[in-house]
């Protein structure tokens, strides 16, 4: 009988603890959380599972399992300061699938632009990528609607190649560019509101297939504004490895 769980990431904008209520309102077994904090009353919940990587300890990226689901971390050859690789564990102990969570983002240290995070992450993990075991979410921070399209399209396509697509765009059917859904509204020069698509779970094809629904947003939506980031989440039906 295949074990459903709702995987999901969103870009908390910081502040996750008075925001627990958002958390609730997704209803989440793995969340991948982008601007998350370090020390958060969150990590310390009982029967949480809690994982965190960061240089500000007020916003780093986590990724945090409910209801029984657990995070391990992965050992790495190479390791990538935007990326947090887990091993996602079922309630029964069976092992589900591995995640990268990445959270690209600009630092002073030598590391390239969005975009080029994103390759080096699917240069980095290409083969675990290709054997079709390995999903990746969170916030890419690159999208066909901005600057970067070129070299976003062709990680899409890179992506593609490891036979890895897009769960929201797959679902919906949909051409990356063509979404009627985006995920950051972001407030430019002159207060002029800017909309992309830029937060995404990455699936193999197991993973694909056992899709059942593909949700942008909250249903219901809380009252408040949260973030500039809608969550993306994706319910599964798996059926685990032997």
């Amino acid at each position: 009988m295949p074990l459903t769980m709702r995987l999901a990431t969103w870009n908390c904008r910081q502040g996750i603890d008075r925001k627990r209520h958002a958390l609730d309102a997704l209803d989440a077994d793995v969340v991948v959380i982008p601007e998350c904090s370090s020390d958060t009353a969150l990590a310390r919940e009982l029967g949480v599972s809690f994982l965190w990587r960061g240089d500000h300890p007020r916003k780093g990226l986590a990724v945090v399992g409910f209801n029984g689901w657990q995070v391990e971390p992965l050992a790495v050859a190479v390791d990538l300061p935007w990326v947090l690789p887990v091993r996602v564990h079922s309630p029964d102990e069976g092992v589900a699938f591995d995640l990268l969570a990445i959270w690209t983002i600009t630092r002073k240290d030598g590391r390239p632009n969005y975009a080029g995070q994103v390759k080096l992450a699917l240069e980095t993990w290409s083969a675990a990528l290709a054997d079709g075991n390995t999903a990746i979410a969170g916030d890419f921070n690159c999208s066909i609607q901005g600057l970067a399209h070129a070299p976003h399209r062709a990680n899409v396509q890179r992506l593609k190649d490891l036979g890895l697509e897009s769960s929201y765009h797959a679902a919906e059917d949909l051409e990356h560019g063509l979404e009627d859904a985006m995920t950051l509204i972001w407030i430019g020069r002159g207060r002029i509101p800017l909309a992309y698509h830029c937060d995404f779970v990455f699936l193999p094809p197991r993973l694909l297939a056992s899709v059942t629904a593909v949700r942008i947003g909250w249903s219901p939506e809380p009252d408040d504004r949260l973030s500039d980031h809608a969550p993306v989440s994706v319910d599964l039906a798996l059926t685990l490895p032997r």
